[in-house]
């Protein structure tokens, strides 16, 4: 996270981020949605970054139209309203 980011740059960023998930090291992508981490997300995976990884990786091979499985693939998305 920055400081400087906007809210509306950062599904794009977060998007491109998963789309290369291993990109420069194995699940950067998944590293970085973790720091945007609101505190519920954290709180179901007990704030155990790791167990959160495993299960976006079973969710993406298991459900490959889930947002994991969609979006480590490099689909396409669309935001349909306001950032809040």
């Amino acid at each position: 996270p920055h400081p400087g980011l906007q809210a509306r740059s950062l599904p794009p960023l977060l998007m491109h981020a998963l789309s290369r998930n291993d990109f420069p090291d194995v699940d950067a992508g998944l590293h970085s949605v973790w720091q945007f981490a609101t505190p519920m997300l954290r709180f179901v995976f007990q704030g155990d970054e790791e167990d959160f990884i495993r299960k976006a990786h079973e969710t993406a091979r298991e459900l490959p139209t889930s947002f994991y499985g969609s979006a480590m693939a490099g689909g396409s998305w669309e935001m349909e309203g306001e950032m809040r």
